[in-house]
């Protein structure tokens, strides 16, 4: 069964946030490498699932054009200047096709479990 998942809302991300519930958006992807991760133990997380520092990319949120659609990086760019941090996974029976769709969460509560957080230095524009 494909699942589907909302398109990224900045504002949906900022209500999450400021009231410290779980929210899960789609990046309109299952290309890890659409969003610059491309080292194995990288990919092997993000396949898992686990926590992203968007710590990076908050210098560059300034630089991105406002788009109706954006790529990948663009929204975890903009999703940077909304939360300090993202759980993204590959859902492998998500997407509108049923290809697979990389999902980001924000959940306020920290995942014990996370023992490692992936940082990517994000694209230069």
């Amino acid at each position: 069964m494909t699942q589907f998942h909302p398109t990224y809302d900045r504002d949906v991300l900022a209500h999450a946030f400021n009231n410290k519930t779980f929210h899960t958006f789609s990046l309109g992807t299952a290309d890890i490498s659409a969003i610059g991760v491309t080292h194995p133990d990288d990919v092997a997380q993000i396949r898992d699932g686990g926590r992203f520092d968007l710590t990076p990319w908050h210098n560059l949120a300034g630089q991105i054009p406002r788009l109706m659609e954006k790529s990948p990086v663009q929204i975890l760019q903009d999703a940077s200047t909304v939360v300090p941090y993202l759980y993204l996974q590959l859902d492998q029976s998500a997407g509108l096709d049923g290809r697979g769709d990389i999902t980001a969460t924000y959940n306020p509560e920290p995942n014990a479990a996370t023992t490692r957080i992936l940082t990517v230095v994000p694209p230069q524009p």
